[in-house]
């Protein structure tokens, strides 16, 4: 139940970033909503060794699916926040899985990209 940045993997983060945002978010959902976003983000990770959350889920339409509350509710139908809070919720659902996992910003064709990239640890 770790994740480490990739600057450095000798300390485990103990905290999900941006604070203000991630209190919102906790206050808006039900634990309910939470806890369905965190499996349905669980089922779309699986048992991947490499994950971008700006590429998960693969279907950018969250209709239909527990990620619609983080649209609906959370973000009250704010595309750029709802997309902010589906990554922290990414962050977090990492920093609850079993195994451990190293994550990172990184560069698609010369251009930022815009989410996180999360590696498997091997030891």
């Amino acid at each position: 139940m770790v994740v480490y940045y990739v600057e450095d993997t000798s300390n485990a983060v103990t905290v999900v970033p941006r604070r203000e945002q991630w209190n919102l978010l906790s206050r808006r959902l039900s634990p309910a909503q939470f806890n369905n976003v965190v499996a349905y983000i669980n089922s779309l990770i699986g048992d991947s060794d490499i994950e971008t959350s700006n590429w998960m889920p693969k279907d950018p339409n969250w209709e239909g699916t527990p990620l619609q509350v983080l649209f609906d509710v959370a973000a009250r139908k704010n595309f750029e926040l709802s997309a902010q809070l589906f990554g922290l919720m990414v962050f977090y659902t990492f920093m609850t899985r079993e195994d451990h996992w190293i994550t990172g910003r990184f560069f698609s064709d010369g251009e930022p990209m815009r989410g996180r990239t999360y590696f498997k640890r091997r030891y």
